[in-house]
């Protein structure tokens, strides 16, 4: 029930999107009250900077060639298997075009922050070393929620 309600806003936010920003060609209208089959034509990811564009591609489940239904449970899926990966704070699906029976995506997302580094303050170097074991900070790492209640515990 949840995914059919997130979908139901998907549809709604790319509809009204499609005809603010003129993604779709005029003659490229979707009626969201039938569905429809199309061929997925191709799949872009915007947003992205340390992530690799491919591997997010195949985490969603999505592959070019590959028929779905619009509207359909696919693309609700699709935003579910990304979200799920935890490396994303948010995480958007856009029709960018349709040809014929083909439909190109665009995954915008959001990746969320990387620890670039860390100090402790206030307290000595053995203590600050014990710490940095404990707690497995590794510059880089995506900061999850996780790692924040694990550092404040």
């Amino acid at each position: 029930m949840r995914n059919r309600i997130l979908f139901f806003f998907l549809l709604i936010f790319f509809v009204r999107n499609a005809s603010a920003q003129n993604i779709l060609p005029t003659d490229s209208i979707i009626d969201y009250s039938v569905s429809k089959e199309y061929e997925i034509g191709g799949i872009t990811v915007s947003g992205t900077q340390f992530l690799d564009k491919d591997i997010l591609i195949k985490l969603s489940g999505l592959s070019v060639g590959e028929k779905i239904y619009v509207p359909g449970d696919e693309i609700g899926k699709a935003v579910e298997a990304l979200w799920k990966q935890g490396l994303c704070s948010d995480v958007k699906i856009y029709i960018t075009k349709i040809i014929a029976d083909k439909i190109f995506l665009d995954f915008a997302l959001t990746e969320k922050p990387r620890m670039s580094s860390f100090t402790f303050r206030g307290i000595r170097k053995g203590e600050q070393n014990d710490l940095r074991d404990k707690l497995g900070f590794i510059k880089n790492k995506v900061l999850t929620d996780n790692i924040k209640i694990n550092t404040i515990n």
